[in-house]
């Protein structure tokens, strides 16, 4: 037993949530930040430390999460359905790398499962969107999860996002498909990205992705001038 400096328990928690958010240089771009800001990406990929801006109770909510990802998929295994899960892929050409939830096999085929969990702010404001729609970034993170799966799994057939509401228990359930015209957005996304890192040249912003309110570079970009309201990378 060592002495501790924490004077209460969330104080200790919100220090472990800290610690894992310190930025490092990565050797790959990362199917999770596919579709968002490409400086972002970059600067991510570079260990820029940014100022962080989530507010410590969304990142609780966001690590909570990460306890219902392995019950569901216990829940798979113990039914016999689950084939793999948290496994790594990378493809090194197009340097690129992640980690998906799952890979089960229903009647339809073997399928890759995505689990999303969502309080209930960004429930509604998914639902806004459509009664059965998927959020944009994350078809675009399950899309390049099916095309870098296609070459280590030939016998996938499509990918299911899942989606579980923390507050109420609610879950929906989106299938999706890559087409080529998916295909060649991912490779032209990656291309650019790739140019930019070889020239070590910063990405220009663009307009869709996340709202520079809440990029943890928003100091990078900005420096001391107030971040632009309504303004998307």
């Amino acid at each position: 037993m060592t002495d501790s400096n924490y004077e209460s328990i969330d104080e200790a928690i919100c220090a472990y949530i800290d610690k894992g958010s310190y930025n490092s240089k990565k050797e790959f771009w990362s199917v999770s930040s596919l579709g968002r800001c490409k400086r972002q990406q970059y600067l991510r990929r570079s260990g820029v430390s940014g100022v962080f801006t989530v507010s410590y109770s969304s990142r609780m909510q966001a690590y909570d999460g990460d306890g219902i990802h392995a019950k569901i998929q216990s829940a798979l295994q113990k039914m016999g359905v689950l084939v793999n899960a948290e496994e790594t892929i990378t493809n090194i050409p197009l340097q690129l790398r992640g980690r998906y939830d799952a890979l089960v096999m229903l009647k339809s085929g073997l399928c890759l499962m995505d689990i999303k969990t969502q309080n209930q702010k960004a429930w509604a404001r998914r639902k806004k969107k459509g009664v059965r729609s998927a959020d944009a970034h994350h078809r675009r993170q399950v899309l390049a999860y099916l095309y870098l799966l296609k070459e280590h799994y030939p016998d996938l057939k499509d990918a299911r996002i899942y989606y579980v509401n923390r507050n109420t228990g609610e879950r929906e359930e989106f299938r999706l498909a890559i087409t080529e015209e998916d295909t060649k957005s991912i490779l032209a996304e990656l291309q650019d990205l790739n140019r930019h890192w070889a020239d070590q040249t910063l990405p220009p912003l663009t307009e869709d992705a996340n709202d520079c309110q809440f990029c943890e570079f928003s100091s990078t970009c900005y420096g001391n001038s107030p971040v632009p309201k309504g303004r998307y990378f």
